[in-house]
């Protein structure tokens, strides 16, 4: 039986969270206004989509905030223009005008474009690359688009319909709920390689703990929540969820308000910390045998640690009914 969920989604007690929805939007419908009227001369409405990731694809921007981008191509010839250089550099003035920070240096975000087929197809294998999992993984879990919604709703649409292909009645969908954990484990591995690399420390540990932890925790809600639903709708159940950003998720489909308020106040307690350029300088700048010594990091790794157990609290209340849920979650 569907519980009963919170209504009312207002974030008036949540400012940082609020200020960031505001931010991430506006941002968004800018870019969204000046890409289409640059882009739309290529007759490529119909073939690309640019897509947002990060702390925009989670509605949670600041003025401090960088901006992950990637583009997905339908076809052979929409992916031969968009790579040529007078239209890259068109797309990439655009980005500059609203965020003047580079994406992440890991090649994942970029100009560089993806074939749809090489996110949708291949999935697992030898032949996927981190950049492809990823890339997939973030589209579904908190993509927005800047260009090209038709495509971006077609992608999300084909990766819904590929992880949702077979599974039971009253069981969470394995083969989706398998890749949001893998890739959630990837990027628990990949953190120690970049620190290993020479990459700060100190930022990278506190994002694993909190916004990467909101992305998989999202990604979790967005599998369970469709235990119980009948295979017709299983799709639409889907594409409706992944819409709403995961703080968005926590408070529509969780069923304890008080625990609801509790992650979204840590989370709040999280993005406040880290708008500040003083403390993300301190972060960035802080190596992992000087973590005892930072204030400020003591303080967020006690957040992360209260927003796991409330998490853990969550999943727990929402589907107390299900013994075996948390076997699925580790096995």
């Amino acid at each position: 039986m569907e519980k009963k969920l919170m209504r009312g989604l207002s974030f008036q007690e949540y400012p940082t969270i609020a200020s960031g929805i505001s931010f991430s939007n506006e941002i968004i419908a800018g870019l969204r206004s000046d890409l289409k009227e640059c882009l739309d001369k290529y007759s490529l409405s119909s073939s690309i989509s640019i897509v947002v990731t990060g702390s925009f694809g989670r509605k949670e921007a600041s003025i401090n905030s960088d901006i992950d981008y990637f583009i997905i191509c339908k076809d052979q010839v929409s992916l031969d223009k968009i790579r040529k250089p007078e239209i890259a550099a068109e797309v990439l003035e655009i980005i500059k005008k609203y965020v003047e920070k580079d994406p992440g240096s890991t090649g994942t975000f970029g100009a560089d474009p993806s074939h749809l087929a090489e996110l949708s197809e291949n999935i697992g294998g030898p032949i996927e690359s981190n950049k492809q999992l990823t890339r997939r993984l973030l589209l579904i879990l908190e993509g927005d688009w800047i260009y090209g919604e038709s495509t971006f709703n077609e992608a999300r649409d084909i990766l819904a319909e590929k992880y949702l292909q077979s599974f039971s009645l009253k069981k969470v969908p394995k083969f989706f709920l398998n890749d949001v954990i893998r890739y959630h484990r990837t990027v628990a591995v990949d953190f120690q390689q970049k620190v290993d690399g020479g990459k700060g420390w100190g930022l990278r540990n506190v994002k694993l703990r909190l916004s990467r932890k909101m992305l998989y925790f999202g990604g979790l809600i967005a599998a369970t929540e469709l235990i119980n639903i009948d295979q017709s709708q299983r799709k639409s159940k889907l594409l409706e969820i992944i819409q709403k950003p995961a703080v968005e998720r926590i408070q529509h489909y969780g069923s304890c308000e008080e625990i609801n308020h509790k992650i979204l106040d840590v989370y709040n307690k999280f993005l406040q910390k880290i708008e500040s350029p003083e403390i993300r300088a301190e972060l960035d700048n802080l190596q992992r045998d000087k973590r005892e010594d930072s204030l400020v990091f003591k303080e967020l790794r006690t957040l992360g640690e209260d927003m796991t157990r409330e998490c853990m609290n969550w999943i727990k209340v929402r589907h107390k009914d299900n013994e075996d849920l948390i076997g699925h979650l580790v096995f």
